[in-house]
């Protein structure tokens, strides 16, 4: 970054601010204004301190590797535009390797589709942010931002009472917010997310602005299934069972209701299982018959950076490659994602942020299991499906992350898709418990 990026930078958040501004007034809603232009702004500040830390403190993939070869892209079609067809549409494995700024490290690195679609995104933004990182960042991180609205909007719309851990669950999460403040793919996973959530919502219960909506889905559906195609397998089957409970809710008929609920969950499940089977080729390493082995190669890559990595950790049950082992390695693994690092296994800076946040969601479970007797959070999450839905997508992404994820400045960025429904679930668990017995809460209007 140079004085360039600092100049502009003021410049792009107050032209993003207007337009924030702007958008705010088409809410009736007093609250929606407020959490919008707040929102915007946590988010401006989060991305300058990303853009600092990752230049100046502890350069990573976002500034080394993506910005840096976008930023070759960006410049060799300024001089060429015939390079930027090339470089965009074609798909990674089969580009011309010495059109990378480095060969051998850009054929390596972005061979993986996965990492390519970042570089590509990448490269369309420098063209609007003058081939500056800082203000490619705040774009990435508007777009991210966008997703985390979206995803506020779906809970706030359908339990406002609860607006307030909404807000801190989605639109102030520490290291939700800042890591996906920046040129990375969990900006655009964070998106996808948020997007996709919102928009099946409006197609599929609300019912309206179903043609925009369809398109913004399959977009993202687009876009996260190329950068991380396992958040979708996770997601997908809770989200679609979420969809079709929801609309059985709405039925009338109460023993039609009690008949259709087993066969909501086999429907929504079995759908997933459809998606899987029918999709073995082009999920690769997440094919069905591939995940264990997925795992083990990337447990593999961690422990081989164990002598130059003080963040790396150990699990005490040794992980052998089988859905057996995997079974095992569960709760350890769960365990380690929702509520590691610790405090005392904090070594640098990176990690001391989530380590606080760790602390405070294991309070907040053990605070919930005390307040429900513990048997009680188990029939609240059966029976009321926006809470299935939350429950089960971050235990299971928990699952996944934990199990493959062996360094703790890697487990930071890889789980926040899980954590703001791992809170908003325990939010909404108090929140039935609350009106399934009044008395043993403080007789006040809020939560």
């Amino acid at each position: 970054m140079d004085l360039v990026d600092f100049i502009l930078f003021p410049i792009y958040c107050t032209l993003f601010y207007l337009i924030v501004r702007y958008r705010s007034k088409r809410y009736n809603d007093p609250l929606l204004k407020i959490y919008y232009r707040n929102a915007f702004v946590v988010r401006t500040i989060a991305c300058l301190a990303f853009s600092i830390y990752l230049v100046y403190l502890s350069p990573g993939d976002s500034y080394s590797t993506y910005y840096h070869e976008a930023s070759n892209i960006y410049e060799q079609s300024l001089k060429d535009f015939s390079v930027f067809p090339k470089m965009i549409l074609t798909s990674a494995k089969d580009i011309d390797p010495s059109l990378f700024s480095d060969n051998t490290i850009g054929a390596a690195v972005f061979f993986d589709e996965n990492n390519y679609m970042v570089v590509r995104i990448a490269t369309v933004i420098l063209f609007a942010s003058f081939g500056k990182y800082l203000i490619a960042n705040l774009i990435f991180s508007l777009l991210a931002f966008e997703g985390c609205w979206k995803l506020f909007k779906f809970f706030y719309y359908q339990y406002p009472i609860l607006h307030k851990q909404c807000a801190i669950a989605i639109l102030y999460f520490p290291t939700l917010i800042f890591w996906s403040s920046g040129i990375s793919k969990e900006a655009i996973c964070i998106a996808g997310i948020g997007y996709i959530t919102y928009g099946c919502y409006l197609i599929f219960i609300k019912r309206i602005y179903i043609i925009r909506n369809i398109i913004l889905v399959l977009i993202f559906l687009f876009f996260l299934s190329n950068v991380k195609i396992y958040i979708l397998i996770c997601f997908m089957p809770f989200l679609i069972n979420y969809l079709i409970a929801a609309n059985v809710i709405l039925l009338k008929n109460r023993y039609l209701k009690m008949f259709l609920g087993p066969i909501i969950l086999v429907v929504s499940f079995l759908i997933g299982w459809l998606f899987l089977m029918s999709n073995q080729d082009s999920l690769g390493g997440y094919a069905l018959d591939g995940i264990s082995e997925s795992i083990k190669t990337e447990q593999n890559n961690f422990i081989l950076q164990e002598t130059t990595s003080e963040s790396n950790f150990n699990f005490t049950t040794e992980y052998d490659g089988t859905p057996i082992g995997l079974l095992k390695l569960a709760p350890s693994a769960i365990g380690t994602t929702l509520f590691r690092p610790f405090l005392w296994e904090v070594t640098k800076l990176s990690t001391l942020l989530s380590a606080l946040e760790a602390s405070l969601v294991i309070l907040l479970t053990i605070y919930v299991l005390y307040k429900t007797k513990f048997i009680h959070v188990f029939k609240i999450i059966i029976t009321t499906p926006i809470v299935f839905f939350c429950f089960s997508f971050s235990i299971a992404f928990s699952l996944f992350v934990g199990a493959s994820t062996l360094n703790f400045g890697s487990l930071v960025r890889y789980k926040i898709p899980a954590m703001p429904f791992y809170l908003i679930a325990m939010f909404l668990i108090l929140y039935f418990h609350k009106l399934a017995n009044p008395v043993l809460y403080n007789k006040t209007k809020n939560f």
